[in-house]
């Protein structure tokens, strides 16, 4: 068992002080390590159970699990049970105290999938999420779609800059070069193959003539067709896919860690769980439109080994244009100034790693939660530190209705009649709306124009102004909000 790193041991309180939500570490972080070291602390509470996608994860988590669990001395019938989640749907496990979803970008919303079905057989239960890429093309951002908050980010730059990760390097790629495909919204790979199949010569060629000569390469295809045409191109290396014979592809993988295949070809295969510190070139000849499908991709290459300093990737195809992750000619790191402390920090993070204060410079303007007053994103529905129903700013309800209306997560929308012709709209939490029947004075509600703003507040007064005159109502009123 290895000794935690400072971000680990931040990630584990983090885990210890909430009931349930997601962390984002980058691949090669140590994921691993703090399932274990979770473990290890919350065994005393009841069964734990995590569930990876894939055999090859159980077999790396179950290694330092038990690791970590024999030097804490912790009794063999309390040890966690780690499972593929194909193996934890067929038998149906159920009544788990707590559920751990490694690469949790792979859960989804809908009740009938494996995952949900697992949650909803234990009743009660605390699930964390960890996951490098927290999206999906179908939902976006897993929070608060399925995660209801994040408990611990931590940004590749900072373990760049820890030495716990390598720097990525983007090779320039000649415009002739770049695959050019009509769209990549296929509803099968192999489409996006046959167009990808008759451009990949040149590709393969110009990566041949840059590649050092003793650099381990991972090459990503499309399919398996894609594949073996890849591997006819460059004769010393070795492909696996899922109709070759599972002892045969452990082979092929175990000779390729120890370095005997310098070159590996495989089409998502390889996108998670498989860690080889030592890969010097990371070659993209796979079109997605799914950012967490490329980011698990590139990340192969990211973990430090002897005599490595960065981790070389040829994307020939314009999936980090797409995602606007750098363009085919970029060499730096994407950071932005923080507009606080004025700081490098990583563009992705909500709030500065030196001030711990957001929003960093160039991103999407954010809002103040009423509740709480943590800084979101505009697009955010639920804030991020409490969990209130924050999107939209007014919730108008119709003019005959008065009273209250209870919208998702508890919230109320209320609407006041105060000395005759005068309304009051405003939203508010559960908590709040009954502290409001109790003590219900005018001077307890101020003007929503500091929160709103003055040309938000005069685009709502006009839409009111002209819903009431319509209703032959009185148009002398106050949009109000409780602080």
């Amino acid at each position: 068992m290895t000794k935690l790193r400072n971000y680990q041991q931040e990630c584990v309180k983090a885990c210890l002080s909430s009931d349930g939500g997601l962390c984002i570490l980058p691949q090669g972080s140590g994921k691993s390590h703090i399932i274990a070291e979770l473990c290890a602390q919350l065994y005393i509470y009841g069964k734990i159970l995590i569930v990876t996608p894939r055999v090859e994860l159980v077999k790396q988590n179950r290694k330092i699990i038990d690791a970590t669990l024999f030097k804490k001395t912790v009794p063999f019938i309390a040890q966690p049970q780690v499972c593929t989640i194909n193996l934890a749907h067929t038998r149906k496990f159920s009544n788990y105290s707590m559920i751990i979803i490694d690469e949790c970008h792979l859960v989804g919303r809908d009740m009938d999938s494996m995952y949900q079905k697992l949650i909803a057989r234990s009743p009660d239960v605390v699930v964390y999420g960890f996951t490098a890429t927290p999206y999906r093309i179908d939902l976006g951002h897993l929070v608060p779609k399925v995660f209801s908050k994040i408990l611990y980010e931590v940004g590749r730059s900072i373990l760049v800059g820890s030495n716990f990760l390598v720097k990525r390097r983007y090779v320039e790629v000649a415009p002739e070069m770049i695959i050019n495909i009509k769209s990549i919204n296929y509803v099968s790979v192999k489409k996006l193959s046959k167009e990808v199949v008759p451009q990949t010569s040149n590709c393969i060629k110009d990566f041949l003539l840059r590649k050092g000569v003793n650099e381990k390469s991972i090459i990503f295809g499309c399919d398996i067709t894609h594949c073996e045409k890849i591997k006819g191109l460059i004769p010393t290396s070795e492909v696996i896919h899922s109709r070759l014979p599972k002892h045969q592809n452990d082979k092929i993988i175990s000779e390729f860690i120890s370095g005997k295949i310098k070159t590996l070809i495989n089409c998502e295969m390889l996108t998670l769980g498989f860690d080889c510190p030592d890969i010097d070139n990371v070659v993209i000849l796979r079109p997605t439109d799914s950012y967490a499908l490329y980011a698990q991709m590139i990340g192969r290459g990211d973990r430090p080994a002897p005599f490595k300093s960065k981790n070389n990737i040829y994307d020939y195809t314009l999936n980090a244009f797409n995602f606007n992750e750098k363009s085919c000619t970029a060499s730096v790191e994407k950071e932005k100034h923080c507009i606080f402390c004025h700081e490098l920090t990583d563009y992705r993070l909500s709030k500065c790693r030196h001030c711990k204060k957001g929003l960093i410079k160039g991103e999407t303007p954010q809002k103040k939660c009423i509740y709480c007053g943590e800084l979101n994103f505009n697009v955010v529905t639920y804030c991020k530190s409490c969990g209130e129903f924050i999107r939209g700013s007014i919730y108008l309800v119709k003019p005959y209705k008065f009273g209250a209306t209870l919208l998702r997560n508890g919230a109320y929308s209320v609407r006041f009649v105060v000395d005759g012709d005068k309304e009051r709209i405003f939203v508010m939490s559960g908590e709040l709306f009954n502290k409001v029947l109790k003590l219900c004075a005018p001077q307890r509600i101020s003007v929503a124009t500091d929160y709103l703003g003055e040309k938000r507040y005069g685009y709502f007064s006009k839409k009111l102004s002209l819903l009431y005159k319509r209703k032959g109502r009185s148009k002398n009123f106050q949009l109000l909000r409780i602080i």
